[in-house]
């Protein structure tokens, strides 16, 4: 077998980056000399579009300058020496990086997004140019609780407990016109405030479902924004009620009004930021619920009348419901006293409850006597004692926890004014004797006035004196209203 001398062979290697397209394989080099190998460090790679890359690791022996023949290691015997490759071309300088390209140390890959994906990216962020630092927006998030400094009222407020209120009490008001609570919350900037309210519970089914709330932007004579809230709904949590532009000296009220009781426990006044921003109040006030079971007759005549003296604002007497009811048949005079009565009359025994009360009733066959039998405790609890309309225009008589008899006046259809007042010392002793005497009675006085008193006697019927008196009333009080 023939033998090639065996001199040093020169390895020629290049390695590429993994972007770039493959290059001619390595080249083998004999010489006659000795040759000294010398490798260039590694350079770091640099990544260019996937259309042209540079080569990133480049190994390199070099030899003499003595002629050099490039040597096939498997050429079998016999045949020519191959002529010597011509030099390797110079491979082009890496590209410029990208528009995109992050920068850092080179060896940290970053790769590439198509239009259609979006691949996660190593390294830091791509910087982008942004506008100067934005200003810090100061933290102002005042609460005033009605025993705060900042809360006030005026007309009749009393302390309650609704079993959700924010520190242990809240203030309410009974049905009437006048009696305003005012939050003053010293905003420390005028800018741009998110308003919440507090309220405390309705565990006697007597508060108002659209009660208002007025927002005034700034102290004088400016216009406001009206809030309608639920305060049977939603107790015990802070509920917005919109993002107003506040003055330092912006403040907010509450206000009685006929549509049940109103409570102010505890508001909340969030900054913004200076400018003006919008954010939709909530919770929203709720639709009125329908039902395809109307109340009855004798509902009405029972659980509504209940409902009626205990100022209860649920639809439907749902907190006062008729528990239970039997047909009998009545001595007419002792189920229904009045002038005139018989000897036996048919009817209706029925039972109405709230909370742990319960109170009896008798109603006639045909619906035209009601008599209640009041239980203990009614008397303290009952508000309403006389309603009337006319008009357009309703009337009725509350009396109030600390024994204040007021007369409140209002149109039907909501739209106009209503106005409050409270009765003289002597209307009210007259008013007083008709309660004794009567039970729910309904009557029209000589002017038209249809009336209902919701008294605690026996007698269902009004005597014609007593009718006659208590129409001069009726007219009198729908006069001064």
């Amino acid at each position: 077998m023939r033998r090639f001398p065996v001199g040093l062979l020169l390895i020629v290697v290049s390695l590429t980056g993994c972007a770039a397209p493959a290059q001619p394989g390595p080249a083998l080099v004999a010489s006659s000399t000795v040759a000294t190998a010398t490798t260039s460090p590694a350079a770091p790679p640099t990544f260019a579009p996937a259309a042209q890359a540079a080569p990133t690791n480049t190994a390199t022996i070099a030899s003499s300058p003595v002629a050099s023949a490039a040597v096939d290691a498997t050429a079998p015997a016999g045949q020519p020496t191959p002529a010597p490759l011509p030099p390797q071309p110079t491979p082009p300088p890496p590209l410029p990086p990208s528009p995109t390209a992050l920068p850092g140390p080179s060896n940290t890959p970053t790769p590439r997004v198509s239009p259609t994906h979006f691949a996660p990216t190593f390294g830091p962020p791509s910087p982008t140019p942004r506008p100067g630092p934005s200003p810090t927006v100061p933290v102002i998030d005042i609460i005033v609780d009605n025993r705060d400094p900042g809360f006030s009222s005026t007309g009749h407020w009393f302390i309650g407990d609704g079993g959700k209120s924010y520190r242990g009490d809240c203030a309410w008001a009974p049905r009437g016109v006048g009696n305003i609570a005012t939050v003053r919350p010293e905003l420390p900037l005028a800018g741009s405030y998110e308003v919440f309210a507090w309220w405390c519970g309705d565990p006697n089914s007597d508060q108002s479902d659209r009660a208002q709330i007025q927002v005034y932007p700034t102290q004088g004579r400016v216009a406001t924004f009206p809030v309608q809230v639920n305060l049977q709904e939603d107790a015990g949590q802070w509920n917005g009620l919109g993002t107003y532009r506040l003055e330092r000296n912006g403040f907010l009220s509450i206000d009685s009004g006929l549509a049940g009781n109103v409570v102010a426990d505890a508001f909340r006044f969030a900054y913004r930021g200076p400018e003006g921003v919008t954010i939709t109040p909530t919770p929203r006030p709720t639709s009125f619920p329908w039902t395809n079971h109307p109340p009855s007759p004798l509902e009405q005549l029972t659980a509504g009348d209940l409902s009626a003296r205990l100022g209860l604002t649920r639809r439907f007497y749902g907190a006062s419901p008729l528990i239970a009811s039997e047909a009998v048949t009545f001595d007419d005079c002792q189920a229904f006293p009045r002038d005139g009565c018989g000897r036996m009359r048919d009817g209706w025994r029925a039972q109405v409850r709230f909370q742990q009360m319960t109170v009896p009733y008798r109603v006639s066959k045909d619906y035209r006597h009601v008599a209640i039998e009041p239980p203990p405790g009614l008397a303290d609890r009952q508000t309403l004692y006389l309603t009337g309309s006319k008009d357009m225009r309703t009337f009725r008589l509350d009396r109030y926890p600390d024994d204040t008899w007021v007369l409140s006046a209002a149109p039907l259809d909501a739209e106009g004014p209503a106005s409050s007042m409270p009765l003289e010392p002597q209307v009210v002793r007259d008013l007083r004797e008709f309660i004794d005497r009567y039970g729910t009675v309904r009557f029209t006085t000589t002017e038209g006035i249809q009336a209902t008193l919701y008294g605690l006697g026996p007698r269902v019927e009004l005597s014609g004196d007593d009718r006659a008196r208590l129409s001069t009333m009726m007219e009198a009080l729908a006069q001064s209203a």
